[in-house]
C-alpha cells in the first residue's frame, strides 16, 4: 500500500507528465486486484483524480478535451478519468449484483430496486459491505455516489457561443497538502436544493472548503458559500449566524475584533461587511488556508498571501468588501501569547478552529485560555465567542472558559433540531445583554440588514437563540441576483454504464 500511497501523492505533481504515468500505474494495480477501489478512496484519491481530469475544458457530449487543450494536460485529464471511470464502473456493478440501478429522475439522479419497490436519493446500504471488515463507513457511501459524481450534466448557457457547457456535480478548483500532510480542497458543489431551502429552484451551487480527507458529498465543510449571492451577504449554519450575531451585539464602536481559524473567511466576510469601520485580524495555522479564503471565498484582505501569478477565482456576483481584514500566519496559543506581552486587547475574539468537527487537543490547554482572557477586553459588551463544535469537546471548552470568565454561557439553537447542530460559548467579563431589543437597537445602524434576525431568547441553564428569517438571502433577491445562465440539463450517466 506505500507504493500507491507514493503514486496517489504524484497526482498532486506540477509535471503533467508524472500525474499521467501516476494514474495510469494505480489503474493497472486496480485492475490486476493488487489494490481495491476502496482502499483507494480510502486514501482520500477522489478530490486529485477530480482536479485532473477537470483542468481541461471539455467538448460534449464525447467529453474530449477541446482541440487547443496542450498535449501533457490532455493526456493526464484523460488517465484521471478513465481511472475514475472504471472505479464508478465497479460501483454500478456493485449496485446491479444486489438489484439496484441509477436512474435519472427529472435531471437528478436516484438509486433504484426494483424488486424490493425502493427509490432513495441517498445511496443504499449493500449486504457486501456487510462482509467487510477495518473499512471506514464512508467509503461504502462515497463509492456508491462516483457514479454521479464524475457524470457531468450537459447544460445550457446562453452566454456561450455553442450555447452549451458541461456542469460538474462536483468541480474541484483547488486540491494540495500541508506540510504536515492535511489535504486542502476547494470545491464547487451542484446539489438539489432541499424541499425546506426556502428556495423554488431546482439546484443549489456551493462553494466548499475542505480540511483533511473528502468523505463524499455529505463530508464535514469547513467553510461554504451560496455562489447566488456575493460573499459576505449570508450566512449557512447556525453557529456561524451565532458568532456573527453575537459579535454584532456588541456596542462598542469601531469594533476591534480577533478571529482565530479563518477557514474559508465566512464570518470575518459577514462581519466586514455589516459592521461599520471594525478592524478585523486573522489568525490562521496554514498559509494555504489563508491564500484559500482570498484566492477563492473573497476575502480582502491588507496584507495579500498571494503572489502575483494567483489570480482570484471569484464568480461575477462576488463585490469588494468594506473592510480588508489583516491576516497573520501563525500558531494560536503562540501567537495569543504574544498578545499577551504586547498587552493588546480586543472587544471580540472568535475562537473558530475545528477541523473536521473537532477541536485541536493543542488548545485544550489552561494556558491558552488564560492568554485568552487576557486579551479581551475588561469593557462592557467584550467577549469571547467559542464554536464548540456538535462533538463532546463543549464540556471541556467550558470549563477552561469558566475558570477565567466571570461570565460563560452555553448557547444553543431554539429550534426543534438543536440537538443536530453546534454548540457555542459565551464568556465574558462583565455581562453581555444578548436580546430582542439589543439587537434591534444594534441592527439599525449596521451597513446593511442582516438575512436574519434575533427572534427569541430565554435564558436557563444554557442561552437558548432563536434566529428567525432565512440565513441566506430571500428567494426573490437571490432571483435577482443569479446571473450565470446556467441550467441544468440531461446528466450523461450512461458514460460509466
Amino acid at each position: 500500500m506505500e507504493r500507491v500511497k507514493t503514486l496517489i501523492s504524484h497526482l498532486l505533481s506540477p509535471v503533467h507528465q508524472k500525474r499521467t504515468m501516476a494514474a495510469k500505474l494505480i489503474r493497472t494495480l486496480m485492475n490486476k486486484n493488487e489494490v481495491s477501489v476502496l482502499s483507494l478512496i480510502s486514501e482520500n484519491i477522489v478530490p486529485p483524480l477530480l482536479h485532473m481530469a477537470q483542468i481541461p475544458d471539455r467538448t460534449t457530449p464525447d467529453l474530449q478535451p477541446v482541440p487547443d487543450t496542450p498535449t501533457e494536460i490532455s493526456e493526464s485529464a484523460d488517465a484521471a478519468l478513465l481511472l475514475l471511470g472504471e472505479m464508478a464502473s465497479f460501483a454500478t456493478d456493485l449496485l446491479a449484483s444486489e438489484g439496484w440501478e441509477i436512474i435519472d429522475d427529472d435531471g437528478w439522479p436516484r438509486y433504484v430496486n426494483e424488486t424490493l419497490q425502493q427509490k432513495t436519493r441517498d445511496p443504499p446500504t449493500l449486504e457486501y459491505f456487510g462482509t467487510l471488515e477495518e473499512v471506514d463507513e464512508w467509503t461504502f457511501t462515497l463509492v456508491l455516489e462516483l457514479p454521479c459524481i464524475v457524470a457531468p450534466f450537459v447544460s445550457v448557457n446562453k452566454s456561450v457561443e455553442k450555447g452549451q457547457v458541461l456542469v460538474w456535480p462536483v468541480r474541484v478548483l483547488y486540491h494540495t497538502k500541508t506540510g504536515d500532510g492535511m489535504a486542502v480542497s476547494v470545491m464547487d458543489l451542484t446539489e438539489e436544493a432541499d424541499e425546506d431551502s426556502g428556495t423554488n429552484e431546482g439546484e443549489t451551487l456551493s462553494r466548499v472548503l475542505v480540511l483533511g480527507t473528502w468523505k463524499g458529498m455529505l463530508s464535514y465543510r469547513e467553510s461554504e458559500i451560496d455562489l447566488a449571492y456575493p460573499q459576505g451577504t449570508h450566512l449557512e449554519n447556525w453557529y456561524s449566524v451565532t458568532m456573527a450575531g453575537l459579535a454584532i451585539l456588541n456596542p462598542s464602536e469601531s469594533q476591534r475584533i480577533l478571529q482565530i481559524g479563518l477557514g474559508g473567511g465566512t464570518i470575518t466576510s459577514f462581519l466586514s461587511r455589516h459592521i461599520k469601520n471594525p478592524t478585523i485580524t486573522c489568525i490562521e495555522l496554514e498559509s494555504a488556508v489563508g491564500k484559500v479564503a482570498e484566492q477563492y471565498f473573497g476575502v480582502t484582505a491588507t496584507n495579500s498571501l498571494l503572489h502575483p501569478n494567483e489570480k482570484p477565482h471569484h464568480p461575477a456576483v462576488f463585490e469588494p468588501l468594506p473592510t480588508p481584514c489583516n491576516i497573520i500566519i501563525a500558531e494560536a496559543q503562540s501567537w495569543v501569547s504574544g498578545a499577551v506581552q504586547r498587552e493588546e486587547k480586543w472587544d471580540t475574539v472568535l475562537l473558530d478552529v475545528h477541523t473536521q468537527d473537532a477541536f485541536p487537543r493543542t488548545l485544550l490547554t489552561s494556558e491558552f485560555f488564560r492568554d485568552l482572557s487576557r486579551v479581551v477586553s475588561k469593557q462592557m459588551g467584550s467577549m469571547l465567542v467559542i464554536n464548540a463544535g456538535s462533538g463532546s469537546e463543549w464540556g471541556e471548552l467550558k470549563k477552561h472558559a469558566e475558570a477565567e470568565f466571570a461570565y460563560v454561557q452555553l448557547v444553543v439553537d431554539g429550534r426543534e433540531a438543536a440537538e443536530s447542530e453546534s454548540f457555542v460559548i459565551l464568556a465574558s467579563h462583565q455581562p453581555v445583554t444578548v436580546s430582542v431589543p439589543q439587537w434591534k437597537s444594534r441592527s439599525q445602524g449596521l451597513l446593511q440588514q442582516t438575512p436574519f434576525t434575533l427572534e427569541g431568547v430565554a435564558q436557563g441553564e444554557s442561552l437558548v437563540v432563536t434566529w428567525g428569517g432565512n440565513y441566506s438571502v430571500a428567494p426573490e433577491e437571490r432571483e435577482r441576483m443569479r446571473t450565470d445562465g446556467v441550467a441544468l440539463g440531461d446528466p450523461i450517466w450512461q458514460l460509466f454504464d
